[in-house]
């Protein structure tokens, strides 16, 4: 459920004319918090590793588990690409082509961040509403020698992660639009 979190709020800021006032800006920062959520689920192979494992004898059973990671995966990425397509859309009329690629590169280095913060070091969005002394720690914990290289394969992962998510949800989204238009649904 956190993964829909940032596709909702990107629904309610990034709509095209809207004003930048102070309370759009703090929701903003609402937005970027919660949007490792949605890209977060593909660290939770290492649970499906698990499961597979224990149901080494059955293999219906672990064919299942897979499908059902898959689609769990699926849908968190479908929301982290919603959510920044809102925002490049958004910021299209605004910025040029460039500028926009390297927020978006930008948001997936904070995301692969908060990937390994959540997945290593176990915090998570809220900790800045109920636990905020605990996340004064954060930066010490970018230090250790594993974080860097985790960091790194992460930000890769969830950057190919979503340019083949985004390719899949633009060609279905496309070809969606031609077959109602096809059969009068759409004009």
């Amino acid at each position: 459920m956190l993964a829909v979190i940032p596709v909702l709020l990107a629904f309610v800021l990034f709509q095209p004319g809207r004003k930048r006032t102070p309370v759009w800006w703090a929701m903003t920062g609402l937005w970027v918090l919660f949007l490792p959520n949605a890209p977060y689920v593909l660290t939770d192979v290492v649970h499906m590793v698990d499961d597979i494992q224990a149901a080494r004898h059955s293999n219906p059973r672990a064919y299942t588990i897979v499908v059902l990671y898959a689609a769990f995966f699926a849908v968190g990425m479908v929301c982290y690409v919603v959510a920044i397509g809102m925002l490049e859309r958004y910021l299209g009329p605004q910025l040029c082509a460039t500028w926009i690629a390297a927020i978006i590169l930008g948001l997936h280095a904070l995301c692969a961040i908060a990937l390994y913060l959540g997945r290593f070091v176990r915090l998570n969005s809220w900790d800045v509403v109920l636990d905020p002394g605990g996340l004064a720690a954060w930066p010490e914990y970018l230090t250790h020698r594993f974080a860097v290289g985790a960091i790194v394969g992460m930000f890769f992962v969830l950057v190919a992660a979503w340019f083949v998510t985004r390719a899949v949800v633009v060609d279905v989204l496309v070809n969606a639009k031609r077959v109602g238009r096809r059969f009068g649904v759409l004009r």
